[in-house]
């Protein structure tokens, strides 16, 4: 089984490889059984410098931006997660050319990333590869507190640096996004910055059932950088019926839009989500009432996988892809599957 993955490329030329950025719900959602409820909006970038001889900018809007929210099976100790993605105004493949001064930002609090066998962090293409959970943000440490969006009821999850979650080894996964600015007499750069514990960073996450809405503040020697986003509920055919539940003060719960709760179970490595409880005996071979959410744009995969306990202490189950020719499938996303 194989990986390719699109490639950003900007006006400056930069190159992206997109398997080291956080990944749950794009890439590997097949994998991780991620039910979750999706916002379409656009992102914008504003610039200031301590420096007045640099001038502070304000870029966008910018179109193809996604807010996800939801809950991840078992293998995610956060009690619900979220991510903020963009990567170009144009959208995405095998290779993208973009005029967006904001690209590459994929922000999120945990992921199903991608190792290569060799146990090093998938790159462009792979052919022998694991799935492995890592968690980049502790929502434990952030404030979740109800609160009113856009006239509806919903969430705010807010924190800063300090839940960002350290991995004393490598990590295949980060935080992180490209604007397009930078100022010579500040020494600033913004040009794939990397969220982590080195900085002063917040961020603000608000949602209902119809609006998404975050904020992402860094401030650097008297500099800063924010980007925002707001969006609306994506609702049509291609996306589950999940709904967020607003019952509980303390955290966002999600459920099936017909009151049924999400249950999770493991199959060979392969998460799955259904409404009804699965039973001991349901096996690999049969998963009649699971549901899994589907690639963006309702798009499909087929995949077999065994499983594999990882070493790392902060992940559950892994999936080991086979190098057995599978399937073929070219995505919106540049994803192919051999």
């Amino acid at each position: 089984m194989g990986f390719f993955k699109s490639t950003i490329v900007s006006f400056a030329a930069a190159v992206f490889f997109p398997l080291v950025r956080a990944s749950l719900t794009r890439e590997a959602e097949e994998w991780s059984g991620a039910q979750y409820i999706a916002f379409n909006g656009t992102v914008s970038g504003t610039v200031t410098y301590d420096n007045s001889d640099c001038t502070s900018p304000n870029y966008g809007p910018y179109v193809n931006s996604y807010l996800y929210v939801g809950v991840n099976p078992p293998w995610d100790t956060n009690p619900f997660f979220f991510e903020l993605y963009h990567l170009a105004s144009e959208g995405e493949g095998f290779l993208v050319l973009t005029e967006d001064r904001v690209y590459n930002l994929d922000f999120a609090s945990s992921a199903y990333a991608c190792w290569n066998d060799d146990g090093t962090p998938c790159q462009f293409f792979e052919y022998d590869y694991t799935f492995m959970p890592e968690k980049l943000l502790d929502l434990a440490k952030a404030s979740v507190k109800k609160s009113t969006v856009e006239g509806e009821d919903g969430y705010e999850v807010s924190g800063s640096q300090d839940t960002y979650v350290k991995n004393e080894t490598r990590r295949a996964t980060i935080n992180s996004v490209d604007v397009a600015s930078g100022c010579y007499d500040s020494g600033i750069d913004w040009y794939n910055w990397i969220w982590n514990e080195t900085q002063s960073w917040e961020y603000t996450v608000s949602f209902s059932n119809s609006s998404g809405k975050a904020t992402l503040k860094t401030e650097i020697s008297g500099s800063t950088m924010e980007i925002t986003f707001s969006g609306e509920r994506m609702t049509n055919s291609s996306w589950p019926d999940i709904e967020l539940v607003t019952d509980d003060d303390s955290k966002p719960t999600f459920r099936y839009s017909n009151d049924s709760e999400i249950h999770f179970k493991n199959f060979s490595g392969t998460w799955r989500a259904s409404p009804e409880e699965f039973t001991d005996a349901t096996g690999t071979a049969r998963l009649p009432t699971a549901t899994s959410t589907g690639l963006r744009n309702g798009e499909t995969s087929t995949v077999t996988g065994g499983a594999n306990l990882p070493s790392s202490t902060d992940a559950a189950w892994v999936v080991k892809a086979p190098g057995a020719l599978v399937s073929i499938l070219l995505a919106l996303g540049g994803f192919f599957v051999f």
